[in-house]
């Protein structure tokens, strides 16, 4: 898994993707194959988190967009659209640790998926 640094304003964001066929091997659904993630401040909700990306998807899908550039050899097998479609939220007792959004994301060719 490799990841990018992303700051827009005074948010960090961290953008995680795979780049390679051996990284489908521990691939647990086609989602995982680009997200952002962010981790909030303490006083942030899962509401704050979801207004926030999408006030700074512009800025966000750029940085995506080099890196599926940048990869192209190995997205040329998914098919990525440039949409955040799926968010997941993780809590340590009552307290938002960590807000990750998935872009919509399929693979074109299952052979590449290893069993």
């Amino acid at each position: 898994m490799n990841s990018r640094d992303i700051e827009i304003r005074t948010h960090h964001f961290t953008l995680f993707y795979r780049s390679h066929a051996d990284d489908l091997s521990s691939l647990r659904n086609e989602l995982d194959i680009v997200s952002v993630r962010y981790v909030p401040a303490t006083y942030e909700t899962a509401k704050d988190c979801r207004r926030l990306f999408q006030e700074c998807t512009p800025e966000i899908l750029e940085v995506v967009k080099d890196v599926l550039q940048d990869n192209s050899n190995f997205f040329q097998y998914f098919d990525i659209g440039l949409k955040f479609i799926a968010n997941r939220s993780h809590y340590l007792d009552e307290s938002l640790v960590d807000f990750t959004f998935y872009l919509d994301t399929k693979l074109r060719h299952k052979s590449l998926q290893k069993n």
